[in-house]
């Protein structure tokens, strides 16, 4: 661009003198030279020039990245910098501070050439986008504030384009695709066919489009458009384009209306009607205003009040149609004076508004309640508009967020939202405003934050919703602080917590104690079996004593006496011995059964089957008839002491049975299979089994433990007891023993 102005900002005299002769010679103007950063900023205010030649290093407060920073705050003049540096680090500040060039010293004019012609062409290029981007946006408000919207039709392919304010004068959804089908959609169906015939003719013709027709818009809405369209033709003179823009014309139809009806003057009119000279003298009135003229006072050839003279003498001096309010006690007039010059008087169109007075009152009533809400609300209510700067900021938002409305109003809503939130905040109500729904409920974004005046952040719920007012969106957002709230469940986890933790523990504890009670179970248990084998032990101890001490000595009593007798000795003498020989021979026979009680020694030689087959014989001393069968008994190895423990509980079935089954039989069946031996104790009858298990069963040779010792017992060697009793229908009593097989062992004979 030849002729532009440049500024050259540069602190060396000569390489400033040098430059400015070869822009010169380049055929550009130069506008000043500046040596400072702060001169060149004032030299920019007062005469901006095209562009700027600044060299990077200047001396001073402001460098040239500085200097070009401050000019950009206030101007887009384009920049070119100029140094002698190019370092990584010196052309990102260079290119950060948005110049479009960068020109390396000392200056070569071709250099200097090209960075200047590609620097102006970028910047001219870059205001020409700007204002063509202010064109359209003019064009949009414009469109806008007519109530218009522009289309264009290529013919060619039937491809159509309209406008943004075209899309909200026909009430559509933008993402639409635009059709001639989707026009024709939206006319009202008695107007569509004549609408489409004037379309096509047009094009037929190649003449210009003008039509009024009606459109329904989506919601229902009736509305009247007139649609003016120009025809563009190609080279060969068809038809390949139409544009064209569409206006509402719904207010000017209804005011043609409006015409129509006061045209109909005056006898036909169904509304009062008044014909008043330029003196103000009432000369008409049509059969309809008799009311009115009550409530006015007035009759034919009077004077009118001179409200009414004021404006019949304004309609006739500027020859315009006036309208205003007239009030008659409870009734409200829209009166429309019409002038008619060439008779030198109006004509008064009195229109009945009171109902409309009323619903307006009623409405700034609502206005006013819904402000008072508004304004004594408990939850803090903030409305912004479409770019989110704030409209309204209630009493509840002041408190909340510490600045008065004043303050809040005309900022943006970020003001009040934390960093790290702003942008995600402002893609989230871009996306609602352009979604179709209008409302979202408190809580349904979950918990978000808010910024105070001060600094603070705090936890909000909020519901937000939006209208569109005039084409404009309205953002409304109620607000609620849950400090107290997060507070309180915060506190609720952190109690929860502690009682998981509680109950994590106290499960432990009783884990802990279960344990120590199991363990103690197990070593009661192992007592008892200790305590049930010391028992047999020392049985076995005492039956060893009277066999080897007393038994033998009555042995050997006896054996004295028989040597005694065999003496002469008086007959008296001989009598004397052979009662004490008997007495010895039945201290004997006791001792041997004592022994057997207490530990029978066909037990402790042959094993637990010899041992039961003893025990049969024994229990007839009890009238108790015991029939012992032994499944192949030899083939059965066992420790001694348990075979001990298994006797013992065997023999304590058996006394219960002779005890509490009156019965005079039982049978001992003793099996085994797979690992285990089992011992079945049967009787016929069977006995109370709960009291036989409280009164605990006792005899000269039991453990006296009873039932419960025997359960005990069998379960300290691994095995199991189980019981079943009822009276009349027998007891079976179940010894299990888990056991291991041994090879059968040669079969040997009892010694006698």
């Amino acid at each position: 661009m030849l002729g532009a102005s440049i500024l050259i900002v540069e602190d060396e005299a000569v390489v400033a003198e040098d430059l400015a002769q070869k822009v010169t010679a380049l055929g550009y103007r130069i506008l000043d030279i500046a040596s400072t950063g702060a001169a060149a900023l004032q030299i920019s205010q007062a005469h901006p020039p095209d562009l700027i030649l600044l060299d990077i290093t200047l001396t001073g407060e402001l460098d040239g990245i500085e200097t070009a920073t401050r000019i950009k705050e206030f101007s887009d003049i384009a920049l070119v910098f100029l140094t002698a540096r190019s370092d990584p680090e010196t052309v990102k500040r260079a290119t950060d501070a948005g110049s479009l060039g960068y020109i390396l010293k000392p200056v070569r004019e071709r250099d200097l050439e090209v960075q200047l012609r590609a620097a102006l062409y970028m910047s001219e290029r870059k205001k020409a986008e700007q204002r063509l981007r202010k064109t359209e946006d003019l064009l949009l408000r414009a469109q806008r504030g007519a109530q218009a919207g522009v289309w264009e039709i290529d013919l060619r392919t039937e491809r159509i384009t309209w406008s943004d304010p075209y899309y909200d004068l026909v009430g559509i959804d933008r993402s639409t695709e635009p059709s001639v089908a989707m026009w024709l959609s939206c006319i009202h169906p008695d107007d569509r066919e004549r609408v489409l015939a004037s379309y096509s003719q047009s094009i037929k013709e190649k003449s210009n489009q003008n039509m009024e027709y009606r459109i329904v818009k989506p919601n229902g809405d009736v509305r009247w458009v007139q649609r003016q369209g120009q025809i563009e033709l190609d080279k060969q003179g068809n038809a390949r384009r139409i544009n064209g823009i569409t206006f509402d014309i719904t207010e000017r139809r209804q005011a043609d209306e409006v015409v129509k009806a006061i045209a109909l003057f005056p006898a036909q009119n169904p509304s009062p009607v008044l014909r008043v000279s330029a003196a103000g003298i009432l000369l008409y009135m049509n059969p309809v205003s008799d009311q009115l003229l009550q409530e006015l006072n007035l009759r034919l050839g009077l004077p009118v009040p001179i409200v009414l003279q004021n404006l019949v003498g304004k309609a006739l001096k500027i020859t315009e149609l006036q309208q205003a309010e007239y009030s008659l006690g409870s009734c409200h007039y829209l009166l429309t004076v019409t002038p008619v010059p060439e008779g030198n008087y109006a004509n008064l169109y009195w229109t009945d508004i009171t109902t409309r007075k009323r619903a307006e009152e009623a409405l700034r009533d609502s206005e006013q309640r819904l402000t008072g809400l508004v304004t004594t609300a408990m939850d803090a209510i903030v409305s912004a508009d479409g770019n989110q700067r704030i409209t309204l900021f209630n009493q509840a938002a002041e408190q909340m967020f510490g600045c008065t409305a004043d303050q809040a109003l005309g900022q943006p809503l970020d003001r009040f939202i934390p960093d790290r939130y702003r942008q995600a905040h402002q893609a989230h109500v871009a996306t609602f405003g352009r979604t179709g729904t209008t409302t979202r409920r408190m809580g349904q974004f979950g918990t978000v934050y808010g910024l105070r005046a001060n600094g603070e952040e705090f936890p909000l719920e909020a519901s937000i919703s939006h209208l569109d007012v005039a084409g404009n969106k309205v953002f409304t957002v109620i607000l609620r602080d849950i400090t107290q709230r997060v507070q309180s469940e915060k506190a609720l986890r952190e109690s929860e917590d502690r009682m998981r933790q509680f109950a994590g523990q106290l499960e432990q504890r009783v884990a802990d104690r279960t344990e120590e009670l199991v363990q103690s179970e197990h070593r009661l248990r192992a007592l008892a079996t200790e305590l049930n084998l010391a028992e047999q032990r020392e049985r076995t101890r005492l039956a060893n004593d009277l066999h080897d001490y007393l038994a033998q000595l009555l042995v050997l009593g006896r054996l004295t006496l028989g040597r005694a007798k065999r003496l002469e000795l008086p007959s008296q003498a001989e009598k004397l011995i052979k009662e004490t020989e008997e007495t010895l021979g039945k201290a004997l026979n006791y001792c041997r059964t004592l022994m057997a009680e207490l530990s029978p020694p066909v037990l402790q030689e042959q094993g637990l089957p010899a041992g039961l087959k003893w025990l049969s014989e024994h229990m007839k001393g009890q009238n108790l008839e015991v029939a012992v069968k032994v499944d192949d008994a030899n083939s059965v190895m066992f420790p001694k002491d348990s075979a001990v423990l298994l006797f013992q509980s065997v023999r304590e079935l058996l006394i219960n049975v002779a005890k509490h089954g009156a019965v005079k039989k039982a049978t001992v069946t003793m099996t085994h299979q797979d690992g285990s031996l089992k011992i079945v104790v049967r009787d016929e009858n069977g006995f109370d089994l709960a009291a036989a298990t409280a009164a605990a069963t006792i005899s000269p040779l039991s453990s006296k433990f009873g039932l419960f010792s025997i359960r005990e017992r069998m379960k300290a060697l691994g095995g199991t007891f189980a019981i079943q009793s009822e009276r009349g229908k027998g007891t079976t009593a179940t010894l299990t023993f888990p056991l291991r097989m041994l090879p059968k062992p040669p079969s040997q004979k009892c010694q006698a």
